[in-house]
């Protein structure tokens, strides 16, 4: 037999000899009693009732079980059935915590799109044409709103067009930060560009080719993208010093509003309301709520002791009903 063999054959017969021994001791309390009373019963039979050997015993047994209750611990099988009840209860408390969230995600979601096709009727564009998309940005990388970064996906959040052809949303598609209008929104803050070709084939080749200036598309994703719009205007979704998203405005039909391109870029208005508003949401949304039942420290109220991301969800939730959205 090898040495590793020899090895793994001890280690089990330790193993096993472990486990028989601490079930043993888990035990005592059942099998000292027990062998009291058979001690006990057994000395009242003989002559020597009080003296008798057995009557010793049982009463060595009882002091030892005396004893072995006072320095045993709680069994492990106790412990492991209260382990198993704690792991019950987090996965209860989970799934619980993840309908919440759900439940709160598809009610912002909700919120967005609804804002979205408001943010098309303050435009005033042809909807029919024109499509309003909203793209929260996610880092791939994981860290909690580090949204500064150049890399990471977007998602799309909410898309609104009477045309049901450019209403049509790919779930779970992931767009990419490096190239297309998405990217050069996410960049540059603003972006603005009416000089596409109309005919699908130039298309392709402009928004391919080397001296493309807004971040040029690999052909095979440019082949495949099916709105192949003339007119393009982003602007980026900031709250609170973090970027979040970006919102794309596009149309297969030139717009003729010349005031178009500045009520998308203002500050202030109609438009610029909706787009902070978005914005917060997303940023909610962002945060996944994973803060929703941590308190703090310094031992404030319930009322004082909500996190901010529940705040913040209770502020749009005002927000929302004085604009109408529910």
């Amino acid at each position: 037999m090898s040495s590793a063999e020899k090895e793994t054959f001890e280690e089990r017969f330790l193993s096993r000899a472990e486990l028989v021994f601490s079930l043993l001791w888990d035990a005592l309390p059942i099998i000292l009693p027990l062998a009291t009373t058979t001690l006990f019963t057994i000395s009242t039979m003989q002559s020597e009732k009080w003296t008798g050997l057995c009557f010793r015993f049982g009463l060595g047994v009882t002091v030892l079980t005396v004893l072995v209750r006072l320095v045993q611990r709680p069994p492990r099988r106790e412990l492991w059935r209260e382990l198993k009840s704690q792991r019950r209860r987090r996965e209860h408390d989970a799934a619980r915590y993840s309908k919440v969230l759900d439940d709160r995600s598809a009610e912002l979601t909700d919120a967005i799109g609804t804002l979205t096709r408001r943010m098309a009727v303050e435009l005033g564009v042809d909807t029919t044409t024109t499509r309003v998309t909203v793209f929260r940005h996610r880092n791939d990388s994981g860290h909690r709103n580090d949204s500064e970064n150049e890399g990471g996906t977007f998602v799309l959040v909410a898309r609104y067009s009477l045309n049901p052809r450019w209403a049509k949303v790919k779930r779970g598609k992931k767009y990419s930060a490096s190239y297309g209008a998405i990217a050069a929104t996410w960049c540059r803050r603003f972006l603005y560009k009416d000089d596409y070709p109309a005919d699908p084939d130039k298309w392709v080749e402009y928004v391919t080719s080397s001296d493309f200036e807004t971040a040029r598309m690999p052909r095979e994703i440019a082949k495949g993208v099916r709105m192949k719009s003339v007119c393009v205007a982003g602007t980026r979704l900031e709250h609170d010093h973090h970027n979040v998203g970006v919102i794309i405005i596009e149309t297969v039909k030139p717009w003729t509003d010349e005031a178009l391109k500045d009520r998308i870029a203002e500050e202030s208005g109609g438009f610029a309301t909706l787009r902070s508003t978005v914005a917060e949401i997303i940023y909610i949304m962002s945060n996944s709520f994973s803060d929703a039942d941590t308190e703090r420290e310094n031992g404030e109220p319930d009322d004082e002791r909500r996190p901010r991301a529940r705040r913040a969800l209770s502020s749009i939730r005002s927000r929302l009903a004085r604009a109408g959205i529910r």
